[in-house]
């Protein structure tokens, strides 16, 4: 038994067999041949009939990029999905993307956006990336200082990390948005559309320090597509890619003034 629902920006299978059931809900980047396509399968699912059913999804939609969401490893750590390699995994995540030769650069930007998106602190020695978890940071903070103490640090460090993160976002659409003509016509629909979405969905967030920031969706909708479908040299692609790269530099600096600010963390890292 097969059970498909439509929603505007995706949908959800369920399969129903003798050899168990899968269950995945899905959202694209844009709904006109889509750049990017992110997967969540439901807890119990069975592996098998859980990437047939992301396969069938990947065939039907052609995306260059797939994000996978399964707790279990035998999903997500699958090596590819038709013609895209896995280039990226973390706790319940895997990105698999074509251009398999810039996968380097692509886990470099999935780590930064998985960090950034979920208010990780990251520091920089050099090209090497360190990652500390937001709990445990502030955990540590918590056991040497006093309540009062902690909660006015938690809500600099909120404020501060957060709209950093949430800007990110803002300036990658308008660079984006700007570069467009640079996007081939054909093409140029997609690129629009995807922006549009994510544009919308940011700035329906309401706050100063709760604001979600939709950082990871907007590398795997527009800028990881474009390096695959535009190539590195194209001016749309640059200009995205140089304002992440300038975005997650600021980050990585609010990170470190906050960490030199509050002291060592040392053994921290996620």
């Amino acid at each position: 038994m097969i059970q498909h629902e439509k929603t505007d920006s995706g949908g959800s299978v369920r399969v129903k067999s003798k050899d168990g059931f899968a269950a995945i809900h899905f959202q694209y980047s844009n709904s006109d041949s889509p750049l990017s396509l992110w997967s969540s399968v439901s807890a119990g699912s069975n592996p098998r009939i859980a990437i047939s059913v992301i396969e069938s999804l990947c065939e039907r939609y052609d995306p260059v990029v797939i994000v996978v969401e399964s707790d279990q490893t035998e999903i997500r750590y699958i090596p590819k999905i038709g013609p895209r390699f896995r280039c990226w995994t973390h706790g319940n995540q895997s990105v698999l993307a074509e251009a398999f030769s810039s996968r380097d650069m692509f886990n470099r930007v999935c780590s930064l956006s998985y960090a950034m998106q979920n208010t990780d602190f990251v520091t920089a020695e050099t090209d090497e990336l360190k990652f500390y978890g937001y709990r445990q940071v502030l955990g540590k903070i918590r056991q040497n200082t006093s309540p009062f103490e902690f909660l006015s640090i938690k809500e600099e460090c909120d404020h501060d990390i957060k709209k950093t993160s949430t800007e990110c976002v803002d300036r990658i659409v308008s660079g984006a948005v700007d570069a467009l003509p640079s996007v081939p016509s054909k093409m140029r629909k997609q690129f629009e559309a995807a922006l549009d979405k994510i544009s919308h969905r940011q700035l329906g967030e309401k706050g100063f320090d709760t604001r979600y920031s939709y950082i990871q969706e907007i590398t795997t909708a527009v800028l990881l597509p474009a390096v695959v479908k535009l190539g590195s040299n194209n001016a749309f692609t640059q200009s995205v890619f140089k304002e992440f790269s300038d975005s997650a530099a600021q980050y990585i600096s609010v990170c470190e003034n906050f960490l030199r600010e509050y002291g060592e963390i040392d053994g921290l890292n996620s």
